[in-house]
């Protein structure tokens, strides 16, 4: 079983570590609109047998309390790096920039440390300086690390970019 510990701003009903944990892990609506979220359809079963978010963090531990228990995550943490060295990878998404501006790197970065596989949501850091520490502790360390976006795969965006070029 691949332990995932999911660090999270979780301030609205679309956050993403929230929804990332719900698609993992399973979730019923019930559940999701008890604890404040929206509920994503495709995410009743848990996204496979072997990958379970074990631990979540938020700024907030009454939000993470609540969180934690409608996804069933057995450890709702007080500080963001108290999984570090006891989870198989790590998820920092933090889609809150402007309270939480340069955080899903700095959030990360212990883990990193730690030699723990992680996934930073984007961005993966609001300065050139923070992202190539981010790379260089990574490599230091053989973290594998991931950041990416999908919107250039979105239809809705791919149209919106046709429709620029006929300007």
């Amino acid at each position: 079983m691949i332990r995932i510990a999911v660090l999270t701003a979780a301030e609205h009903d679309w956050s993403h570590g929230p929804n990332f944990s719900q698609i993992i892990n399973g979730c019923t609506e019930e559940r999701a609109r008890t604890a404040g979220m929206k509920f994503i359809p495709s995410s009743v079963a848990p996204l496979c047998d072997d990958a379970r978010v074990t631990a979540i963090w938020t700024p907030d531990p009454a939000r993470t309390k609540v969180v934690a228990k409608a996804l069933d995550i057995p450890w709702a943490m007080c500080r963001s790096d108290d999984a570090v060295g006891k989870v198989d990878a790590v998820l920092s998404s933090d889609d809150s920039c402007e309270q939480w501006e340069d955080r899903n790197a700095s959030w990360a970065m212990p883990y990193i440390a730690a030699g723990t596989p992680a996934f930073l949501d984007k961005p993966l850091s609001h300065s050139t300086r923070e992202a190539f520490e981010v790379v260089d502790l990574a490599r230091e360390k053989s973290a594998p690390i991931l950041s990416c976006s999908g919107f250039r795969f979105s239809e809705t965006v791919r149209s919106q970019r046709r429709n620029m070029e006929t300007l």
